[in-house]
């Protein structure tokens, strides 16, 4: 445990960090999971910025208000753009049989959910990975959590062995880590 902590805290970068080891708890819910909380009516989430990949099945995004989103298979697939018309706090939640992969798109150096502005995304508190995810998600890529200030707590289960450049860059809220 003691190797593990210190390897991720020096990955994230950040000081303050609190790791907790065990298992995923029983209460994360199946997928990928982001917790966004009082985002505006009418935000847009641009989907050039968030990227997932598959080792060969399509991919679902559940926008947490009703609507699904299916991305099909592809070497790189997109997540698309949303807006949400009501005010709310939402979970966004990605499925798929073979997902293996969270990223931002490097070149856009802004987080996976970003605002049309392309600022960082005020509303992302929290990030699970559970259920049959937790399985196969083996890395969160360069920039996906990147300049994320009110993101505070993130799962991550054993599965994710890799945790690319800059994943939790700029992350100056984030306190609690766990980790199996």
């Amino acid at each position: 445990m003691f190797a593990s902590s210190l390897l991720i805290s020096v990955l994230l970068g950040l000081r303050g960090i609190t790791m907790l080891g065990g298992a995923v708890e029983p209460s994360v819910p199946d997928g990928v999971c982001f917790y966004m909380e009082g985002v505006p009516a009418n935000t847009t989430f641009l989907g050039t910025t968030g990227r997932v990949y598959s080792s060969s099945d399509p991919v679902t995004v559940d926008w947490g208000d009703g609507t699904t989103s299916t991305i099909a298979y592809a070497t790189t697939m997109q997540i698309p753009a949303h807006t949400y018309s009501a005010a709310g706090d939402y979970v966004i939640k990605i499925t798929g049989n073979t997902l293996y992969r969270i990223q931002a798109y490097s070149a856009s150096y802004y987080p996976i959910f970003t605002k049309t502005n392309k600022s960082a995304n005020p509303y992302l508190k929290r990030m699970t990975i559970g259920g049959h995810e937790a399985t196969t998600v083996t890395t969160l890529g360069t920039y996906t959590f990147r300049t994320c200030a009110s993101l505070t707590s993130v799962t991550i289960p054993d599965s994710v062995t890799s945790l690319d450049t800059y994943c939790f860059r700029d992350c100056t809220g984030l306190t609690s880590v766990t980790i199996p």
